[in-house]
C-alpha cells in the first residue's frame, strides 16, 4: 500500500519510529504512516515493535482509537499505515490550555473545562474498557498516547508494547516498559503486567489532566519510581477545586499500589460520570 502512497512530510520523530504525512494521489485522503528509522534496523526488539502493534490493533474498531488499514516492509523497515488526524497530544494540550489542570483559572471559564473533563475522562474510561474487553493490555497509557482532536475527541494511540492476553508476544519482563511519570508498581518492579496495570497509568493520566502534573515528580527516574513504589499521591479532593469526593476516591484507587487492592470495574466509574459528572452540576458559568 505505501508504494501507491505520496509522503508530504515527516511529522515526527522517535527514537524507534518516525511519523510520516502522507496522501492518496488518486483521492487526496491523507494517511499516517508509522515507519522505522534505518537506526533501529539492527535491534530484534524494536524489529518486533511494529509487528506487535499490528498484531493487537488490527482488529479494533472504535471511535476513539486510530483506524489501522495496512502492516508492510519497505526496504527491509516495517510499517504502518494509519489514519491521519489533525491533533496534539494530551500532553501538550493540557501544557497549553491548563498547565495547572483544573486548579487555577478563573470563575467563568472553569465552567467550560469542568465539561470538557467530564467528556475526556469518560473517553479515557470507554476506549480502556474496550480494549480490554478484546483482550489487549495497552501497557504505556500516558498522555503523550492520546491524541485531543477538535477540541474534546480522543484518539488512542501507540500499542508497540501492548499484549493480548492471555498471549503475547513480549512475554519476557526482564526489561521494565512504560514510563516513570505514569508506569504502573509491578511494571516497576518487572511483575506480570495485567489489565489492573492500564488502570493505574489511566489513573495517572486522568490526575495529569486535572492538576497540570502527574501523580509523582522526582529529581531522577530512580526517585521518581521509588515514589510509585511507596509513596502517597494527593488526592484530587481538596486540591482541585469542586472535584466530588466520590470520583477523586475513585481515582485513589486507580493508584493504589497493590494490584490486588486496586479498582478494577471501570464501568463503576464510567457510569458514576454519566450519573454526577466529576464535579457537581452547575446550570452555567459561575
Amino acid at each position: 500500500m505505501l508504494s501507491g502512497l505520496h509522503i508530504i512530510d515527516t511529522h515526527k520523530t522517535g527514537l524507534v519510529f518516525e511519523i510520516q504525512k502522507a496522501e492518496d494521489p488518486s483521492t487526496g485522503k491523507k494517511y499516517a504512516v508509522k515507519i522505522m528509522r534505518v537506526s533501529s534496523l539492527g535491534n530484534r526488539n524494536h524489529q518486533r515493535l511494529a509487528k506487535n502493534e499490528w498484531k493487537a490493533v488490527k482488529s479494533l474498531k472504535h471511535q476513539n482509537i486510530l483506524s489501522y488499514y495496512h502492516f508492510g516492509k519497505k526496504n527491509k523497515r516495517p510499517y504502518i499505515v494509519m489514519e491521519w488526524v489533525d491533533a496534539v497530544n494530551l500532553k501538550s494540550y493540557v501544557a497549553s490550555e491548563l498547565p495547572h489542570g483544573l486548579t487555577n483559572m478563573s470563575r467563568n471559564k472553569i465552567f467550560k473545562k469542568r465539561q470538557w473533563a467530564g467528556t475526556v475522562v469518560r473517553q479515557l474510561l470507554e476506549v480502556v474498557m474496550y480494549i480490554h474487553r478484546h483482550n489487549i493490555i495497552h501497557c504505556d497509557l500516558k498522555p503523550e498516547n492520546i491524541l485531543v482532536a477538535d477540541g474534546d475527541i480522543l484518539k488512542l494511540i501507540d500499542f508497540s508494547y501492548s499484549k493480548r492476553t492471555p498471549f503475547s508476544l513480549f512475554s519476557s519482563t526482564r526489561e521494565i516498559s512504560g514510563t516513570p511519570s505514569f508506569i504502573s508498581p509491578e511494571q516497576i518492579k518487572k511483575e506480570k503486567t495485567t489489565e489492573e496495570s492500564d488502570i493505574y497509568s489511566l489513573g495517572a493520566t486522568i490526575y495529569y489532566l486535572l492538576t497540570g502534573t502527574p501523580p509523582y515528580s522526582g529529581r531522577n527516574v530512580q526517585e521518581l519510581l521509588t515514589k510509585h513504589l511507596k509513596a502517597k499521591h494527593k488526592p484530587l479532593y481538596g486540591h482541585v477545586p469542586g472535584v466530588r469526593k466520590e470520583f477523586s476516591t475513585f481515582v485513589d484507587r486507580m493508584l493504589l499500589t497493590s494490584k490486588s487492592q486496586r479498582l478494577k470495574n471501570l464501568a463503576t466509574v464510567r457510569n458514576d460520570i454519566i450519573r454526577n459528572g466529576i464535579f457537581p452540576k452547575l446550570e452555567g458559568p459561575l
